[in-house]
């Protein structure tokens, strides 16, 4: 893919898979809640509402937010909307639908009057605005002062407004903001070191908290904390680690199948043509096709990671000659030359890296209308690298 063709493109957001509506008369008679803390019951990041919900899910949440009109369909920032994916386990299963909802609701207020929910898990408990044992949490005021935003695990992108942003929620100065960009200190009670970062997915300059640390943030980092990171490792840019020199640069994100056509499931990076290509993971080679420098000959090198279950594809290279189908490669072992095999012009000779779910030999298509892949940053970060 052209890296010209991507200047545009902007980071993936969640797709989100349906829509149901209900009557004001519905919603009136139901209890106002904290949306945060259903989606938290439910085990289910506001972020990616699309995605299947994580194992342990629970299927007694009943309650739902309360709408002042009915919903309407709304546009991909609304991260509220739309099913709740649920975790069917045998003939147990959540209700997907608000519909669904509203009349386990309808048949506990013609019981006892009014709606009545489970108690939720423990995970929704988690975030009560107290700072407890085994909690990273954040301060609204300099001095470990205002109100608290407790978490007990790493997160990548807060949110940047209501609903669906993490949000302080203890007492004191500050309740009920968005925690990005608004932090002024904090307190480690994890028993571990804890990394804040300037920008999103764990990116930018950054902070460490040691175990058992309170303290401001750094005046850089005070009011601009975009995310947090629970035991960081020291990563690596993919754009060095692909090519092992410096020079390479990321030229074309995965888009997601929301900004332009083409549909580019990939990431791509660039250097100069005839660098050496180094392999990301390690694994066996699935595939291997050779491929010829224009637009019809295209190249393929497919490495599988049972362990990961997934696979790494890389496009558009010129294969090392001695790569097979079958033999194991290791991390960092070269692979193939940075080519244009498969992209009509010279000038935009590029690598294309994608990461795909299970064992595979081929890269998704492009030009179709269905999303194969997942965003794979979260993955390359959990690999030591930044996607950058």
């Amino acid at each position: 893919m052209k890296p010209s063709a991507c200047a545009a493109t902007l980071a993936a957001a969640a797709l989100l898979t349906s829509l149901t509506t209900t009557t004001p008369a519905q919603a009136a008679s139901l209890p106002g809640v904290d949306m945060e803390a259903l989606v938290k019951a439910a085990q289910i990041d506001p972020r990616r509402a699309s995605e299947k919900p994580t194992p342990g899910a629970k299927a007694s949440v009943l309650l739902v937010e309360r709408v002042p009109a009915p919903l309407t369909p709304p546009g991909p920032r609304n991260k509220h909307a739309g099913t709740i994916p649920a975790k069917r386990k045998g003939r147990n299963t959540m209700g997907t639908t608000l519909n669904k909802v509203l009349s386990v609701a309808a048949a506990a207020a013609a019981i006892g009057g009014t709606a009545v929910a489970a108690a939720p898990p423990a995970s929704a408990a988690d975030r009560d605005g107290k700072c407890d044992s085994g909690e990273f949490c954040y301060y609204f005021n300099s001095g470990n002062k205002g109100s608290v935003s407790d978490f007990r695990g790493s997160v990548a992108d807060y949110g940047a407004k209501q609903p669906g942003c993490y949000e302080f929620k203890g007492q004191g100065s500050g309740k009920g903001k968005c925690v990005k960009n608004a932090a002024a200190s904090v307190w480690n009670r994890t028993g571990q070191t804890v990394r804040v970062y300037y920008n999103s997915d764990h990116g930018g300059i950054y902070q460490d908290f040691k175990k058992g640390e309170k303290g401001d943030l750094n005046p850089r980092l005070k009011n601009q904390n975009a995310s947090h990171e629970l035991s960081p490792r020291n990563r690596v840019n993919m754009s060095f680690a692909l090519y092992q020199a410096r020079g390479g640069r990321l030229t074309c994100p995965f888009d997601g199948y929301q900004h332009r056509s083409g549909r580019h499931e990939g990431i791509d990076f660039a250097r100069s043509r005839g660098s050496n290509v180094y392999a990301l993971v390690s694994g066996k080679v699935t595939r291997v096709v050779e491929g010829r420098d224009g637009g019809a000959g295209l190249s393929t090198i497919a490495v599988y990671n049972a362990s990961l279950r997934r696979t790494v594809i890389y496009l558009h290279t010129d294969p090392r000659n001695s790569l097979r189908a079958g033999q194991s490669i290791r991390k960092g072992q070269v692979i193939a030359n940075e080519a244009w095999r498969g992209v009509s012009s010279s000038s935009s000779a590029h690598t294309h890296v994608e990461m795909r779910p299970g064992r595979q030999t081929h890269a998704s298509p492009s030009g179709d209308e269905h999303l194969a892949n997942p965003n794979p940053n979260s993955f390359w970060r959990s690999q030591g690298y930044n996607v950058r």
